[in-house]
């Protein structure tokens, strides 16, 4: 048990100060045994340089990030059928694509007790959380225990200089209200802008708060806005993060329509029989600070995020149509501001979407930008998680920075599922990529870095570069002593209260 589990355990009263005596004690004697191999070491860093300090999720089959974690490191699919609960298949499925007003593919990735929401715990009357939108009281929830877990709580975040960027799409609770004749006149439920502001309101933040939709690039874009405001001195903090529900039948059969779906309810990015993507339901948030006020304030470091870049396609065939001289240029671009050699990249986590014409085009993007900088081949793994979750539209990036944590926290890479054979319309042999599709320890000289990309069909791109961070032996020693004084702290403040 570490010392920011022992603090939590106390404050939620699910270990006694005892057993927290005992905790300290376990963790004293191998501190002292450590303490005399604390020597300085140099992280190469910059002010432009951002420190992930904070994470919290909910995924398809995972409640939280270690859930998520375990499903990923299995191989363990969580697309499943919609159950009747959700919508009644009886009257929508039909496998014929041609049906008008029916879907074909029956099939999500799926978030569990969506209607659930301590509304008193965010001092949010129940008569007025009924009307939220429950995209915002997931994300409220989220963002809370994304702070909570970066060590932060109510009290020190009050007054902060905070951001808040939210990529969110869908709005389909206050529709779904009218057409089950429910009365829903409350004009904050369903505004997207309340929805992003409601963790402001409840924890005092002065940063702004800002709701991002540029389709399925909107997380990842609420993350380059979010570190430009940092980069900027604009705020001192952020949180970051994505929702996306699907709650009203009539979206997934629009999906449909345009052909947008898998029939077999597969995603199969870089697979030869890619035919579609399948909906995904998820929320994630990230806490932000820029690293040199993390490392001063001893807080934990996920990794650190050493470069992000946006642009637009313009013009294009069609104005849902990817644009491959965009994508290049957004690479080209990240990797030439920030000084990135695409060499020291060992992962890309990319977009795949899953169409058989559409992965070519990011796929040859990246190889292009790489190809420029290096001539070595398939030395980095890639991999898509919308294969294992289905495509989680405003989340979508979440889920892939989570994934890219998690692969370097626990230095493994995970698998790619439904790929059996490889996309013939690109050259995988003549590449620098080699696709993923099984378990195993990430193999990287120096930091394990990794690029995140996401494409909105709206022609949004976006693009980041993750690095891992490694405390320095006195840097872990000096964030350990600061959770041992607020443990001191604590117990002190708990005896005062008895005395009293």
């Amino acid at each position: 048990m570490e010392l920011k589990d022992i603090l939590k355990g106390l404050k939620e009263k699910k270990i006694t100060p005892e057993q927290a005596k005992e905790e300290i004690k376990k963790l004293n004697s191998n501190y002292k045994s450590n303490e005399q191999e604390c020597t300085p070491q140099e992280y190469t860093a910059n002010d432009q340089v951002i420190a992930i300090i904070g994470i919290s999720g909910r995924y398809p089959n995972a409640s939280n990030i270690q859930e998520y974690w375990n499903n990923l490191e299995k191989g363990i699919n969580g697309v499943r059928e919609i159950p009747n609960s959700r919508w009644n298949l009886e009257e929508y499925y039909d496998p014929d694509k041609n049906k008008e007003g029916k879907f074909y593919c029956k099939w999500m990735g799926m978030l569990d007790d969506i209607e659930c929401f301590d509304s008193l715990f965010f001092e949010i009357p129940p008569s007025e959380a009924e009307s939220m939108d429950p995209q915002h009281r997931l994300f409220l929830q989220e963002g809370y225990k994304a702070f909570e877990d970066a060590g932060y709580s109510r009290t020190t975040l009050n007054n902060k200089k905070c951001g808040v960027y939210l990529g969110i799409i869908n709005g389909e609770y206050s529709g779904l209200s009218k057409q089950n004749g429910v009365e829903n006149n409350s004009i904050t439920g369903s505004s997207n802008a309340i929805g992003v502001a409601r963790i402001a309101y409840y924890l005092n933040l002065k940063g702004p708060a800002i709701p991002i939709d540029t389709a399925c690039s909107s997380s990842l874009v609420s993350t380059h806005l979010a570190i430009q405001s940092l980069v900027n001195g604009e705020i001192e903090m952020a949180l970051v993060g994505g929702v996306s529900l699907y709650i009203d039948p009539e979206s997934y059969v629009g999906m449909c329509s345009a052909g947008m779906l898998s029939p077999d309810g597969k995603c199969k990015a870089f697979d030869n029989e890619a035919n579609g993507f399948v909906p995904g339901e998820s929320v994630g948030a990230i806490v932000l600070k820029r690293l040199k006020d993390a490392q001063a304030d001893h807080d934990h470091i996920y990794g650190v995020i050493i470069g992000s870049n946006i642009n637009q396609d313009g013009r294009t065939n069609g104005i849902t149509a990817p644009n491959l001289g965009s994508q290049i240029q957004l690479a080209r671009d990240l990797y030439d501001r920030y000084n990135i050699n695409p060499e020291t990249i060992s992962y890309a986590e990319l977009h795949g979407t899953g169409t058989k014409l559409g992965d070519p085009i990011e796929l040859e993007a990246l190889s292009t930008a790489f190809k420029e900088k290096t001539d070595r081949k398939n030395f980095c793994e890639i991999g898509s998680v919308k294969n294992s979750i289905g495509h989680t539209s405003a989340a979508a990036a979440m889920a892939s920075i989570h994934k890219v944590l998690l692969c370097m926290q626990n230095k493994k890479l995970v698998p790619t599922l439904n790929v059996t054979k490889l996309n013939e319309h690109f050259d995988f042999k003549d590449s620098p990529f080699h696709v993923n599709t099984e378990t195993k320890p990430w193999e990287q000289n120096g930091p394990y870095r990794a690029s995140v990309s996401a494409f909105g069909y709206s022609g949004t791109n976006a693009q980041a570069v993750i690095e891992s961070y490694d405390e320095t032996a006195i840097q872990q020693l000096e964030r350990k002593l600061s959770l041992m004084k607020s443990i001191r702290v604590y117990f002190y403040y708990q005896q005062e209260t008895k005395h009293n």
